[in-house]
């Protein structure tokens, strides 16, 4: 069922990580006790481990058919690989006509479309066992139909669309994804009234119908229903994509498991490197890297004693930097995972805070505990942690309980202090400036179009010099028609004006995309629209002002500035009730129509991009 799980993964709206494996359909193994390394299991007994490891899902990832999956070259990995794994690895399913791997590639070219990722969506039950996603835009719709049973199962798609539309249902669609199981194939035409699917079968079908003259009309109704009987329906969900990731594709990858560059059994950060191809190859953009931070790796990790240095069995300072700069130069970006909540008891904090030496007595949670009659100390209260037992561990150095909501070696920093939050917003800081850097912001300033911009007579500047210069400098925009310093005068002097600085004002979003600040004051009217997508918007000003003021609105308004884009000139009128504005085009519109200001009453209207109006 992988495939047809990441259907309905990659088909959903929201972020999509993938766990290193799933997309192969990898599964979890066997682990014996002899070979179990999970401290949570470590910690029972050979009767019960399997019910507390997590080992099964952190075997070693399988690229190939040869020894260990070809994940290392030592003679034993740090845990067993599955012995599926002469079948399913990645070069076997890069060679097969069908493949998991090869259905996880295609989803997630769909779901880097734009259209698909940012059209509108529901999800219903159809016939006894199948469940199903419909995505609408730009007169494309889409279906992801996965039977969840053992058993074969009908689907009537079309009358269900039916009962979503009030446009005119359509009667054929064709297979754009098909699971490994199906017996259809890309492209294959299929007749919505009555579609079989096998057990565990899944589609994902398209349909390039035209709807865009009919979408103002579109009602889509979502019709739930249950295995059991009829549910409630509701509206379609629209999407709105504002930034990269929102589309993206995630991958985890957990180090200990993903490559072993150098035989020792253990992944580490130059076979993470290594293998980053393989991760754009099937189309992610990012991943997150489980902890890479130095650790005696009670809990593999999430035990840290030094937030800002490597683990030396994942490698050194500089594979990092490495693995970053080769990540960059793929275009992925890296996720690490940061892990606030604790620390090892082997960190220099913890030891610092047992010993009371000052500035870190209170680095980490203490407490007296309860004194018993005997004179022994037991916990303050009945909390457990994670692994089982008690959350409160006994120190004897300091004489009190330090709290542990995890293993009893991984002591609860106390936020509480303001050292604290401090300490981990400089780890934050330490990390961030390994992945980011401020120089592409502060190269030279661009003053001609001579050698260096102008910036200097050196045949090298500190930072070498933009290559756009020779079009984007002072001198050519100074003498251009229309520049960006231009544009950049025009508001300055806007700005300068009494009558515009000490004004009231307001926001509002208007039509689709347009972000709108209206200024009022002695009888002037300004308003700043500017379009925010890569697509026309119409919007009316003259409704909204209606609503902002109690006042007799006003028809036309004057072009104080626009944007270098834009078509439109200074002092050009425009009629306010339909303004067309081009993608990320800009306008300050002026009009002096208003002479109430006494009896002005400003509204702030929060309007969403996404809902409109409310």
């Amino acid at each position: 069922m992988a495939d047809i799980m990441e259907m309905v993964e990659l088909s959903l709206p929201g972020v999509s990580i993938t766990y290193q494996g799933e997309e192969l359909g990898m599964t979890d193994t066997y682990i014996s006790w002899a070979d179990t390394k999970d401290p949570s299991a470590c910690q029972t007994n050979e009767n019960v481990y399997e019910q507390y490891t997590r080992d099964p899902a952190r075997t070693p990832f399988q690229w190939d058919a040869t020894a260990n999956a070809g994940f290392t070259t030592a003679s034993k990995p740090w845990l067993p690989v599955n012995s599926n794994y002469e079948t399913i690895n990645v070069d076997s399913e890069q060679k097969a006509d069908k493949s998991h791997l090869k259905v996880f590639e295609e989803l997630v070219k769909l779901r880097d479309d734009d259209d698909f990722h940012s059209s509108q969506f529901g999800t219903a039950v159809l016939g006894q066992s199948t469940f199903a996603i419909i995505r609408i835009a730009n007169g494309r719709t889409y279906f992801t139909l996965v039977n969840l049973a053992n058993a074969q199962d009908t689907v009537n798609v079309a009358e269900l669309f039916t009962k979503f539309s009030t446009t005119k249902s359509f009667d054929t669609a064709v297979v754009r994804v098909a699971s490994v199981s199906s017996k259809r194939t890309a492209k294959e035409s299929v007749t919505l009234s009555s579609i079989q699917l096998d057990p565990y079968e899944g589609l994902v079908l398209q349909n390039m119908l035209e709807f865009r003259k009919l979408q103002s009309a579109l009602t889509l109704k979502i019709i739930l229903i249950s295995l059991a009987g009829d549910t409630s329906s509701e509206d379609l969900r629209a999407l709105h994509v504002s930034d990269w990731w929102e589309k993206a594709g995630f991958y985890q990858v957990y180090p200990r498991s993903f490559k072993d560059s150098d035989g020792d059994g253990i992944g580490d950060l130059n076979g993470i490197t290594v293998k980053l191809p393989y991760l754009k190859d099937i189309g992610m953009k990012a991943f997150w890297l489980s902890p890479i931070f130095k650790s005696p790796m009670v809990d593999f990790g999430y035990d840290i004693s030094d937030f800002v240095d490597i683990q030396p069995e994942y490698g050194t300072m500089t594979d990092f930097e490495n693995l970053v700069q080769q990540a960059k130069r793929l275009g992925l970006r890296i996720i690490l995972d940061f892990v606030p909540n604790h620390s090892s008891d082997e960190h220099e904090w913890f030891g610092k805070s047992e010993n009371r030496e000052v500035g870190y007595e209170d680095f980490y949670v203490w407490n007296e505990g309860l004194l018993e009659s005997d004179g022994t100390r037991s916990p303050p209260n009945n909390w457990n942690e994670d692994f089982g037992g008690s959350a409160w561990q006994w120190s004897e150095k300091r004489q009190q309980f330090y709290l542990h909501q995890f293993h009893r070696k991984q002591p609860d920093l106390n936020y509480r202090n303001p050292a604290v939050v401090e300490a981990m917003k400089n780890v934050l800081r330490f990390w961030l400036g390994k992945g980011y850097t401020r120089d592409p912001a502060r190269t030279p300033f661009q003053w001609d179009a001579t050698a260096n911009a102008g910036f200097t007579t050196a045949s090298k500047p500190w930072l070498p010099v933009n290559s756009n210069y020779e079009t984007i400098n002072v001198d050519s925009e100074q003498k251009a028609d229309k520049s960006h310093l231009k544009v950049f005068e025009e508001l300055v002097k806007l700005r300068d004006d009494d009558d515009f600085h000490s004004s009231q004002f307001g926001t509002a979003v208007l039509g689709q995309s347009t972000f709108a600040i209206i200024r009022i004051a002695n009888g002037r009217t300004y308003f700043t629209l500017v379009n925010l997508a890569n697509a026309q918007d119409t919007v009316n000003v003259a409704e909204l002002f209606t609503k902002f003021s109690t006042t007799k609105s006003f028809d036309t308004a004057v072009v104080r500035v626009a944007s270098v884009s834009s078509k439109r000139t200074a002092k050009e009128s425009v009629t306010l009730s339909s303004i067309q504005l081009d993608p990320y085009e800009g306008l300050v519109l002026q009009s002096g129509a208003n002479h109430c200001r006494s009896v002005f009453v400003l509204v702030i209207l929060a309007l969403a991009v996404i809902y409109g109006w409310h």
